[in-house]
């Protein structure tokens, strides 16, 4: 896999398959899963687009989400908001170690049914702070 980013579209707009080691977008794209992430640790980063006006609402999110995701098998490293003196102020980011792939997709099923996490996504649904996530999973080479 190298230094390279796998990029996992997780939109629910947007359905996907596997095939032959593929994930297979309804849009017409693909992503090859490669094996060698199964036995690696990865690490998950979400981009976040969020309402600038809403920042305090994110940093609630960040602070609430840790939790339920360490239960459901993810090891947050953190949620990171942005600053006003540098950069753009509507991009946030997220970073989650996973000892595998596999640890992923358990912990993907265990957040979807915590009490916790439940609550916390309706709020930041309701908050309107979330504008786009976009996931992919980066290695680390140092």
């Amino acid at each position: 896999m190298g230094t390279e980013a796998l990029r996992v579209d997780t939109c629910k707009s947007r359905p996907h398959t596997r095939a032959h080691g593929y994930e297979i977008f309804k849009h017409g794209t693909s992503a090859r899963l490669p094996r060698a992430t199964e036995d690696r640790m990865i690490t998950l980063c979400i981009r976040y687009t969020i309402d600038a006006s809403k920042r305090a609402d994110f940093e609630e999110y960040g602070r609430s989400v840790a939790a339920p995701i360490e239960r459901s098998g993810g090891k947050v490293i953190g949620y990171f908001a942005p600053t006003k003196f540098a950069g753009p102020t509507n991009i946030a980011l997220s970073l989650i170690d996973f000892p595998s792939l596999a640890a992923y997709e358990r912990y993907r099923e265990a957040l979807a049914k915590d009490p916790e996490h439940i609550d916390v996504a309706r709020r930041a649904e309701q908050s309107g702070v979330i504008l786009v996530e976009d996931r992919s999973f980066l290695q680390r080479v140092s």
